[in-house]
Order: structure tokens, then sequence, then C-alpha cells
């Protein structure tokens, strides 16, 4: 089944952390944000390590890199009202509701290490992935 990958579970893959395996099955068929790569990449510029080889590997897993469309731009601001009606704005980064807008535009759920999105209502099914 495909998904929509955010930088957190991408970022877990790379690093073989907890959840991993998860993001692993699902990788050959996911969708990645390019907002969400560029997260990835600075992670990459901050841990000291060469970020010009991630774009191809995420590539070559099967992973699709994905333009944020004018559409997203519009689903961000559901998401973003979303969260200021539970209660607790400012929860999420403007590239996690880009990637919760992108699953949401291609009907597809979203996959991340993040678990306060678990608990927002927002539209989109949402799998922690530890």
């Amino acid at each position: 089944m495909s998904v929509v990958l955010d930088a957190s579970a991408v970022l877990a893959l790379l690093q073989a952390e907890a959840g991993s395996e998860r993001v692993a099955a699902a990788i050959g068929d996911a969708r990645l944000p390019v907002v969400n790569l560029a997260e990835v990449l600075a992670k990459h510029v901050d841990a000291g390590a060469d970020p010009q080889p991630v774009p191809g590997e995420l590539r070559a897993l099967g992973c699709e890199l994905v333009a944020v469309t004018e559409r997203d731009a519009e689903l961000q601001a559901v998401v973003r009202a979303a969260e200021h009606a539970s209660g607790r704005p400012g929860r999420l980064s403007l590239a996690d509701r880009c990637c919760l807008a992108v699953g949401l535009r291609l009907g597809l759920p979203v996959m991340t290490a993040d678990r306060a999105w678990a608990d927002l209502d927002l539209g989109v099914d949402v799998e922690v992935i530890r």
C-alpha cells in the first residue's frame, strides 16, 4: 500500500532507528514531498554528512519525490485550522502540514515517527512507526 513519508520516517530508515523496518517495508511504493526531503537533507548537513547522495538513494529504493502543489498549500491551511480547532495550534511545522496535505490530496496515509500527529483529527490516516 502506498504511503506518504514524513522526514522523521525517512530519517529513522537512514539512521536504522526504531521503526525503520516499517519504513523499509513501505518505501518501495512511497511518496516523499520535496519539502520533507529538504528537512532530511538539512539534518544530514547538521550531522556533518554529505546530503548529495540522499535523493538518488531514495529514488533507488523506489521512493517517489513529489512536488508540493498550490492545492497542497491550500490543504496545509486546512490542517492548520484543524490544529487550532483541537486547541493545540503550533504543534506541526510547515513541512509537517505540507506532508499531511500531500496525503490528503493523494488519498494516502502518512507515515511518521512523530507521535503527536496520531491524536490530531486531520482527515488523513497517520501511521506512527514507533
